[in-house]
């Protein structure tokens, strides 16, 4: 992974195209359905009633089965790859998910946004922040970004929260709450001069934007830095 000047890690993860013969109307049709019945399974397993574990397993292990069955019959129908990765995720079986969805992401258009917000979603609820920050990025969700930076920083997880939202900055800089955020995870986890020094950065790299200078001009006059924060002002 790559590393930038303000000690927030990044990381890129590049698509390659590859593709598959169409499947033949029929198989297309009867792919749906398997899908459909892996879909239902999943979300009997995960949604509303507090079933036991050995049901949940069943229900999963079904889930599987339908999507496999799928697979086999259209293997260009990249809700077969989501699939396969949503229950996998479900199952807590994070290394059969990623293999998935990088089957999925080979086959996916690099333009198709769709699939890229579907697999940022599964690998944020799988934990792999790296790889949903990449696919959201790709898919332009910076709302989920910011939601998901927010939440983080509630739950005090700076490390990644620091992640996810310079990732919200760079890919929608006139939103305010990101830098918000990650003003307060940086401060948290690398002190107040590793943080102005991000947020002199960003201005900088966004000078017709005001957000970086407020929250660095705001930090400032909270710590009494009452000079820097007139002119920062």
């Amino acid at each position: 992974r790559d590393r930038d000047v303000t000690g927030v890690q990044t990381c890129a993860l590049p698509i390659s195209s590859r593709s598959v013969p169409p499947a033949h109307p029929l198989a297309a049709i009867a792919a749906e359905l398997s899908l459909n019945l892996g879909f239902t399974n999943v979300t009997r397993a995960t949604i509303g009633v507090d079933r036991p574990r050995s049901e949940r397993d069943h229900l999963l292990d079904d889930a599987e089965y339908w999507f496999n069955e799928a697979l086999k019959r259209d293997p260009g129908n990249l809700g077969v790859y989501r699939g396969l990765a949503t229950a996998a995720t479900a199952a807590s079986e994070p290394r059969k998910a990623r293999r998935a969805l990088a089957e999925g992401e080979e086959l996916a258009s690099p333009s198709d946004s769709r699939f890229a917000f579907q697999a940022g979603r599964i690998y944020r609820d799988m934990g792999d922040t790296d790889r949903a920050i990449s696919a959201w990025t790709r898919a332009g969700a910076y709302v989920q970004l910011i939601q998901w930076g927010t939440a983080l920083v509630r739950r005090s997880q700076w490390k990644n929260a620091m992640e996810v939202n310079m990732a919200a900055v760079r890919i929608a800089p006139s939103e305010p709450t990101p830098y918000r955020n990650l003003t307060t995870a940086m401060n948290r986890d690398l002190g107040v001069d590793a943080t102005l020094a991000t947020m002199i950065s960003l201005s900088t790299a966004s000078p017709n934007t005001p957000w970086a200078y407020l929250e660095a001009a705001d930090l400032t006059a909270r710590l009494g830095r009452a000079d820097e924060a007139r002119f920062l002002y």
